[in-house]
């Protein structure tokens, strides 16, 4: 038996669906990202692409080794500042690069 289309607008507000719960999950990366970037310094917020926290590890997506390895350098304090003004418990970071992306046709000419 089929069943009834639902609308698109409840399934992503819902928090009981799969995509509510993806639209939940992205908002809060969102949010942790705008945190992580309103305690670095403006230059190294902008190579910053990426934030999660699992367990007690803040991890990190920079856009190139060089800015990944300030971030590292940023790390312990980062972990100080966002444990005391957001209450979260962080003991260590972990940064990663992006892998580069690969050349568009219009680019590789």
């Amino acid at each position: 038996m089929a069943r009834e289309p639902q609308n698109l607008a409840d399934l992503l507000s819902n928090p009981g669906s799969a995509l509510g719960r993806l639209v939940a999950g992205a908002a809060k990366r969102k949010s942790l990202i705008m945190q992580v970037k309103s305690c670095l310094d403006p230059e190294l917020s902008e190579h910053l692409i990426g934030v999660n926290v699992k367990d007690d590890t803040l991890i990190l997506l920079s856009d190139s080794a060089a800015w990944a390895t300030r971030l590292r350098y940023a790390g312990p304090v980062l972990c100080k500042q966002l444990s005391e003004q957001f209450e979260l418990t962080l003991q260590k970071v972990q940064v990663k690069v992006r892998a580069p992306d690969q050349a568009r046709p219009s680019e590789s000419k």
